[in-house]
């Protein structure tokens, strides 16, 4: 049987992990119940964490986000989902497994934010020559938050011509150590050669 802490041993766990300087936190017990007390507890020690936890019941997906969870991860919903992939694109699994495997190309999808002042804000994105200076390919973007703080659109396979603004997100494919080249030019642009 499960027992939950007392919510002052909890805080204590949590200060003790360092919760008020913590980006983020998983809740992943094997109980619903505890991870509903872990969210509740990290939310209120520092309401800027993004908080992950782990749902068993299905029904305990939208308690978890109520109680402050940013995202819900059911773990028998991925296999279910992961088992019906393998049997109608078993090339694209493949191809995705292969890619986080790889360990002389390091391939990877990941995100990279325009930040304020970016000289790639109000370009469009063939003008802002990514794939030229980093040779990543940009599958998509997400909006940034609308005023009302609700999140951006996705778009994917963007035009040429979409325009790049403050906190978009860029989607890339590419190599790790192209995607860290991005992220230290975006601020400032990409030097010029030649």
């Amino acid at each position: 049987s499960s027992s939950v802490a007392s919510p002052t041993t909890e805080d204590e766990t949590l200060e003790r992990a360092g919760i008020r300087r913590a980006r983020g936190v998983v809740a992943a017990l094997t109980d619903d119940k505890d991870n509903l007390f872990i969210v509740v507890s990290a939310r209120q020690l520092n309401p800027s964490l993004r908080i992950i936890a782990k749902g068993v019941d299905v029904q305990a997906g939208e308690k978890l986000k109520r109680a402050g969870a940013d995202s819900v991860v059911n773990p028998a919903f991925i296999g279910g989902v992961r088992m019906v992939s393998e049997m109608i694109r078993p090339q694209v699994v493949e191809f995705l497994d292969l890619m986080l495997r790889d360990k002389d190309k390091n391939l990877r999808i990941e995100e990279v934010v325009v930040p304020k002042g970016s000289p790639l804000v109000g370009k469009p994105i063939f003008e802002a020559q990514i794939r030229k200076h980093t040779n990543l390919l940009v599958v998509a973007v997400r909006e940034p938050p609308t005023v009302d703080a609700q999140p951006g659109r996705f778009v994917y396979n963007p035009g040429a011509e979409m325009r790049i603004v403050e906190n978009m997100a860029l989607i890339v494919l590419g190599e790790t150590e192209n995607v860290q080249k991005l992220r230290s030019s975006i601020a400032g642009g990409f030097e010029t050669t030649g």
